[in-house]
This record gives structure tokens, C-alpha cells and sequence, in this order.
């Protein structure tokens, strides 16, 4: 095309030949405007080319943003499943130990409390991969994206996180700064790593702790909530995966 431009400028130029003093201002301005249209063309097209390349840079980091979502919230899905799994657990645990308060040690309990003990003071939190994703529902990369639906999912993501996190905080507080501290208080934890007890536990004492039952309780009732949470948060993250999948799916396969 710039060819076929340049031709009819040499045509232009042989035929007539540039000249006011000449007397031929009409065959100069055809000449000028020959000029003028060839360069406007070339910017058009490089214009276009530029745009053109940079429209494919932006699909290039596109497909990498979505690809790096899509691992983080697929590995938060299995994070997510552990979590539900070790939530029974300890839910479980804490039902039997509050039916064990008010009631004294015997052969058929005594084994579910050592072992009840030993697991109540511990807490293991759930780390999901969220930074990446809060990142980037609050950085210019959200607008590389096309799907609209997917980037309000990306920008809400994080307050399911929150909210869950808050909850998982307050369990974790319970356990830590109250539970651990007050079955210390009757209970000598040397036994449990095998060394010969300095003190005796009284297990007696600690069954008729109203703090301690209140304790567990107070875990049992949070716990449940922190559930009903992380479901909630499940529900996010499981939709976030299948709008990223089918957008990856859909325009880059």
C-alpha cells in the first residue's frame, strides 16, 4: 500500500514538476498533498502496529495473571479441605471433652482425656495464599482483565479471607491464651514428652473447673462459626476457579 502512495508521488513529481515561478500552483499543491497523504498513511499503520503489539502484550500478561490465580486459588482449595477435616477433629475432641466435665476419671475415660489434653492446647491455623490475590484485586493489573464478572469476584475474594481469618484469630486466642494457660494451672505437661512428672496433675480439680469447661464451650461455639465461615469461603473460591478456568478456556485455548 505505501508502495502504490509512493508511485503516484514519482508520478506526480516527473509529470509535474514542483514550481510557483513556473506558473503551476495547482500541479505543486496535487504534488503536496500527494506528500501529506503518504505520511499520514505511514503514521496510520504505525499507529496501528504499535497498537497492535501492545494489545498482544497486554493478552500475554493477561493469560499469566490468570494462570498464576487459577494455581493459588486451586492450591487454596486443598488448604481449604484440610481445614474442614481438622475443624471435625477438633470438634469432635471438644464435644467429648465438655461431656467429661462434672464426672470423675475412670478405665473408659481416661485414655479419650490424655489424649484430649495433650490436643487442646495446640492450635494450627490455615495458611491460605491470599496476598497475591488482595494484591491483585488492588493494583492497574485488574484492568488487563476482559471478564468484568471475574474481576468483582477477584475484588471480593479477600473479604471472605477476612472474615474468615477474623474468626480463626479468635479461636486460636482461645486456645492459646486461655485454654493452655488455665489446664497448666492443674495439669504438668512433662508427661507428655515423656519426662518423669516434678509435679502431679490433678485431673480431678481440673474436671470441676467451671473456667476450663466454659473454655472449651466458648471453642466449641466459635469453631462452628469458623466453619460456617470457611464454607462460605469455599463457595467463593471454588466459583472464582471455574470463572477463571472457563475464561482461560475460552480465549486463550
Amino acid at each position: 500500500m505505501i508502495n502504490f502512495f509512493r508511485r503516484i508521488r514519482k508520478k506526480l513529481a516527473n509529470d509535474n514538476p514542483p514550481s510557483w515561478r513556473a506558473g503551476k500552483p495547482l500541479k505543486y499543491m496535487r504534488y503536496a498533498i500527494g506528500e501529506i497523504v503518504l505520511v499520514v498513511f505511514g503514521i496510520l499503520i504505525a499507529l496501528s502496529i504499535n497498537n497492535w503489539n501492545e494489545e498482544r502484550k497486554d493478552r500475554n500478561k493477561e493469560k499469566v495473571i490468570l494462570v498464576n490465580l487459577l494455581s493459588d486459588l486451586i492450591t487454596n482449595r486443598v488448604l481449604i479441605k484440610e481445614g474442614f477435616n481438622d475443624y471435625d477433629k477438633k470438634i469432635s475432641l471438644s464435644y467429648k471433652m465438655a461431656n467429661l466435665f462434672g464426672q470423675n476419671l475412670n478405665k473408659e475415660n481416661i485414655a479419650d482425656f490424655d489424649s484430649i489434653l495433650n490436643w487442646s492446647a495446640e492450635y494450627t491455623s490455615i495458611e491460605l495464599i491470599k496476598t497475591s490475590i488482595i494484591t491483585l484485586g488492588t493494583s492497574d493489573r485488574l484492568e488487563l482483565l476482559q471478564n468484568e464478572m471475574l474481576k468483582q469476584q477477584i475484588v471480593r475474594y479477600p473479604t471472605y479471607i477476612a472474615l474468615y481469618k477474623e474468626r480463626e484469630d479468635l479461636v486460636r486466642s482461645i486456645v492459646i491464651n486461655e485454654m493452655r494457660p488455665n489446664i497448666e494451672k492443674h495439669i504438668s505437661i512433662q508427661n507428655f514428652l515423656g519426662i518423669q512428672e516434678s509435679f502431679k496433675s490433678d485431673y480431678s480439680e481440673l474436671l470441676n473447673s467451671r473456667q476450663i469447661s466454659n473454655n472449651y464451650v466458648n471453642r466449641l461455639f466459635q469453631t462452628n462459626d469458623a466453619v460456617r465461615r470457611l464454607e462460605r469461603l469455599k463457595t467463593a473460591n471454588d466459583s472464582l476457579i471455574s470463572t477463571t478456568s472457563i475464561e482461560l478456556e475460552d480465549r486463550f485455548n
